[in-house]
């Protein structure tokens, strides 16, 4: 199928819908800052607020330990929204509407819902949770998700599932440099920012592709300028509690979602350190067979020899080692018990986590600084080399009609440029290509041949405690299906977004949460074909269409197959699996609907995090916006290096493949710069 082909195929009617319900988000000031609750009107009206406690406490009842939602419930969820989030706040208004009323002519009750008993209450919410109609369950966990978050966001509820992280100690790496104090390397704020600066490289993204060029360019006597949208933030910020984390260092909350027949988590982060500070730390080399498809492809002409002497440097400056084994923590060591007796092999993971403590927080920012992102590495390695760092600057457009390019941005409500003779754009798969969309660039590949590896996870409960969240929540992989694109990887989180995945309701939901130290939890991620295509949504901002193929979802419907008989293989009395109707079994046999359907989208819970390919590099103009070497093929001295770049799906974490791949291109930049000729 061609990539035409694919983007028109996605029912727009249905899009709009979801993106309403989990699309991008206007960004807006940290809705958690403790400054802004008192200057922001409520979101909701004293009856919605009545409304909104009534749903929480139908759908999240107390139990033998756990209390149910009361009005400070409410009352925090009005401050986590009110007046940051309008299209959320509008959404969320409009869903307690219709539930409010959707109970009027359901089955007869002749009366809205806060008026129900609480038996008829709670089988309406269940019609609504396991109806049929995959965008009526949609909408109605997109209703609830808030309230759960929330709710077993509170330290006195999570105390009473159980959870009690243990308290934070320094790891062995010296303290990352504070960036904020360095006035000689940051670039001046508010009242003293200069209009305008020059330099020879302007570096737009301090993430896996965007830091590490400005480190080896300054290294190599470069004039760097590296421009980051987010803000600088030390380990001091970091304070385990993922709520508030997700709204310091994700952008729109985690909530940018591909959109199609179902709509697909993908979220990337904001800060100094791009995504890398929000990440799990997994870090594999790019696979032999993807390198040789690129070959053959006419795209990129490298080989595993060419790539050696990057990744060596690479992990030797971010510290990549296996997790240790007294790391794995409680979820990884089941795995491994199922996973042998089932004849599968897997082992720790390697990670740029060197003197980890196992937080298990590694996706909010590191408490220690034991995951080297790129905060704490490539940053201020290119600081000390002589970068400068312009922090909170949202650049909207780069100027390539004159012998110099001009990047144009906001900084802190102010126009700034920066003046340089190449520029590197380095703003991730999403973003980089509606920025290069907006300075002029056409090219009829640009913005397509989107992967996003989809992946999904499945839960167990144990007879035995397991207190998943203890140890490194991503240390463990099983590698046996990676031929057939599938990598088994952990994931274990904290409460809240522990019940967020959860499909249940009323007191199915407490008892499962009250055993959450019972728990636990792995998932997978598939090797996908390049077939998204980023639209300009209605705000200007990237929209991602996308659709899983039937190729896609066989190797969904494989990786939850094999990971339930796992968990039942290592012991488990229960199975939570991400498909609906099967969200629930207690033995291996119940698993046959799952082998003897084919899978459709809307029928399997999904997210994704490695977005890749909107700004596909091949030796081919027709097929990619960039030559071999990163370089536009239609601009010169336009550079792009983030996973856009990559011609197809990698089928692992990217990290450290962007990684090499900067390393490489820095390397060509720094020779453009000296006078060489293109290619």
């Amino acid at each position: 199928m061609s990539e035409q082909t694919a983007a028109t195929r996605v029912p727009l009617h249905r899009a709009a819908e979801v993106g309403v319900l989990l699309g991008s988000l206007p960004a807006g000031p940290d809705p958690l800052a403790p400054h802004a609750a008192s200057a922001r009107k409520h979101a909701f009206s004293a009856g919605q607020r009545r409304a909104w406690l009534r749903l929480a406490q139908v759908a999240m009842p107390a139990g033998a330990r756990v209390t149910a939602p009361t009005a400070d419930t409410i009352d925090r969820l009005d401050r986590f929204l009110g007046g940051a989030m309008p299209a959320a706040v509008a959404f969320l208004r409009i869903a307690l509407w219709l539930i409010e009323w959707a109970a009027v002519p359901y089955r007869l009750f002749g009366t809205r819902f806060t008026k129900l008993d609480d038996a008829r209450a709670n089988r309406y919410l269940e019609a609504w949770a396991d109806n049929p109609i995959s965008l009526v369950r949609l909408f109605f966990r997109g209703a609830l998700s808030p309230l759960k978050v929330v709710h077993y966001a509170e330290p006195s509820v999570a105390r009473a599932v159980g959870y009690d992280p243990p308290a934070e100690t320094a790891c062995a790496h010296p303290p990352a440099r504070t960036l904020e104090l360095d006035a000689r390397r940051s670039l001046p704020r508010g009242k003293s920012q200069p209009a305008r600066v020059r330099c020879e490289v302007a570096v737009i993204g301090s993430g896996a592709g965007g830091a590490v060029v400005a480190k080896e360019l300054a290294e190599r006597g470069r004039d760097v300028v590296l421009l980051e949208e987010g803000e600088y933030f030390t380990r001091e910020r970091f304070s385990r509690r993922p709520l508030e984390m997700t709204a310091l260092l994700y952008r729109d909350l985690g909530m940018t979602t591909a959109l199609g027949s179902v709509g697909i988590p993908v979220p990337t982060g904001r800060a100094v350190g791009g995504t890398t500070v929000i990440n799990s730390g997994t870090c594999f080399r790019v696979p032999a067979h993807v390198l040789a498809s690129w070959r053959s492809a006419g795209d990129i002409s490298i080989t595993e020899g060419d790539l050696a002497p990057h990744f060596d440097r690479v992990e030797a400056f971010i510290d990549v080692e296996p997790v240790p084994e007294e790391l794995l923590g409680g979820s990884a060591r089941l795995i491994q018990k199922g996973a042998a007796k089932l004849g599968l092999h897997g082992r720790p993971l390697r990670r740029n986590a060197r003197h980890c403590k196992g937080s298990g927080v590694c996706c909010w920012g590191c408490p220690t600084d034991a995951k080297r992102s790129a905060n704490v590495t490539w940053v201020p390695a290119a600081l000390e080399a002589g970068a400068r760092l312009a922090a909170g600057a949202r650049v909207t457009r780069i100027d390539l009609s004159g012998a110099r390019r001009v990047v144009h941005a906001v900084r802190d409500g102010q126009p700034f440029e920066v003046e340089a003779d190449a520029v590197v754009a380095s703003c991730g798969t999403l973003l980089t290509p509606s920025l290069l969309q907006r300075s002029g660039l056409r090219h009829p590949q640009l913005g397509r041949n989107v992967s996003i590896h989809p992946a999904a996870k499945v839960a167990g409960l144990f007879p035995d405690e397991v207190r998943g969240w203890e140890g490194v929540p991503q240390g463990y992989g099983i590698h046996d299906l990676a031929e057939e694109g599938v990598l088994f990887e952990g994931i274990f989180t904290p409460p809240e977004f522990g019940a967020l995945s959860l499909p249940f309701v009323g007191k199915e939901l407490t008892r499962v949460m009250e055993r959450y130290t019972h728990l636990a939890a792995f998932g997978f991620m598939i090797e996908d074909r390049g077939v998204g295509v980023l639209r300009k949504g209605p705000d200007g901002r990237p929209l991602l269409f996308y659709e899983l193929g039937a190729p896609e979802m066989e190797k969904v419907a494989r990786g939850i197959d094999v990971l339930s008989r796992i968990f039942f293989a290592a012991g488990a009395i229960e199975v939570f699996m991400p498909v609906q109707g099967l969200e629930s079994i207690r033995t291996e046999a119940e698993l046959s609907p799952l082998r003897s359907r084919k899978l459709k989208p809307a029928q399997v819970e999904l997210s994704a995090f490695h977005p890749l390919g909107s700004c596909r590099a091949s030796r081919d103009p027709s097929r990619g916006v960039l030559d071999d070497q990163l370089e536009a093929h239609d601009a010169d001295r336009l550079f792009v290096v983030d996973g856009s770049v990559f011609p197809s799906s990698l089928g692992v974490n990217p990290q450290l493949t962007i990684m090499a791949f900067a390393q490489r291109a820095a390397q060509h930049i720094d020779a453009r710069l000296g006078g060489a000729r293109r290619q």
